[in-house]
């Protein structure tokens, strides 16, 4: 058995837009990289860049084309890179990457891999039928120095035959020339105590955050028939005390939904799946 593991690759496309399109026309070309590093199979490093012709024909791509060319590229981007530690019962990393929550593959109605990708710091416990899970990661900054942040806490249970239930809570935050906030670093605080009880650090008082609570099952009621469902809630209360002019939403009880109802058969030999899937989010929510 090997202790040191090292892989890697190079690869190039190439995209032609053929009618209208709003953002890509034409053709483009990419060039891609990805580096793997393994030392005993618990410290692992990776890195996924590429650079382009045209940044809108490549899907959640960020990076700034550049006025003079090279080589026909005019940007290039990191879209995937980090270090960290990984064992069945912990995994810590950080680097750059993106979330993807919920029971769906790809497009989960909270942190969806359809995202663009972001710099975060990223923990996960693991006990018997139990699992943990944090990140807190840095977005972007806009405006007027406006710095936007995300944090990520949710706890699963699954019974290791059929059934997983899970509840998470985003949080966005942002402000004015506003740092890294280490009450949101508490790996066991919620965001209802912060901003209830004024723990945060934004200038000029408490605000300048948001969150949202997801709740998600999938549960196989049979060897071929399975149910999936997300559940979101934005702005959970009671009653309307709490809704005033200043309110970002101006209104409490957002929901959003992900139902996905599937079946897989053996046709012809073939293995299928076959199912039905309903979404909805409200206008308030998020």
């Amino acid at each position: 058995e090997k202790n040191l593991n090292v892989s890697g690759w190079f690869g190039n496309g190439f995209q032609s837009s053929v009618g209208d399109t709003l953002d890509f026309d034409g053709s483009a070309s990419t060039l891609y990289y990805y580096f793997n590093y393994s030392y005993k199979k618990a410290f692992k490093a990776w890195i996924y860049a590429r650079i382009t012709t045209n940044g809108n024909s490549l899907a959640h791509y960020t990076g700034k084309p550049r006025k003079q060319r090279r080589l026909g590229f005019n940007s290039g981007e990191t879209d995937m890179s980090g270090f960290g530690y990984f064992k069945p019962w912990i995994q810590v990393w950080y680097g750059r990457g993106r979330q993807n929550w919920g029971i769906l593959q790809n497009d989960n109605i909270s942190l969806s891999s359809n995202s663009p990708s972001y710099d975060q710091l990223t923990l996960q416990l693991k006990y018997k039928k139990l699992k943990y899970k944090y990140f807190h990661g840095y977005l972007e900054t806009i405006g007027n120095n406006n710095h936007r942040y995300i944090v990520g806490k949710g706890l699963e249970y699954n019974n290791l035959k059929n059934f997983l239930i899970s509840l998470s809570e985003i949080v966005l935050y942002s402000g004015v020339n506003r740092p890294l906030d280490l009450s949101y670093a508490n790996l066991l605080n919620t965001h209802l105590e912060i901003e209830l009880n004024g723990r945060d650090n934004r200038i000029g008082g408490t605000g300048g955050s948001n969150a949202i609570w997801n709740i998600s099952t999938d549960f196989a009621f049979s060897e071929y028939y399975r149910l999936s469902i997300n559940l979101l809630i934005d702005e959970l209360g009671l009653d309307d005390y709490n809704i005033t002019e200043t309110d970002t939403t101006e209104s409490i009880n957002n929901f959003g939904y992900q139902i996905r109802l599937s079946s897989s058969k053996n046709i012809l030999n073939l293995s299928s799946i076959f199912y039905l899937y309903f979404s909805r989010i409200s206008a308030c929510a998020l």
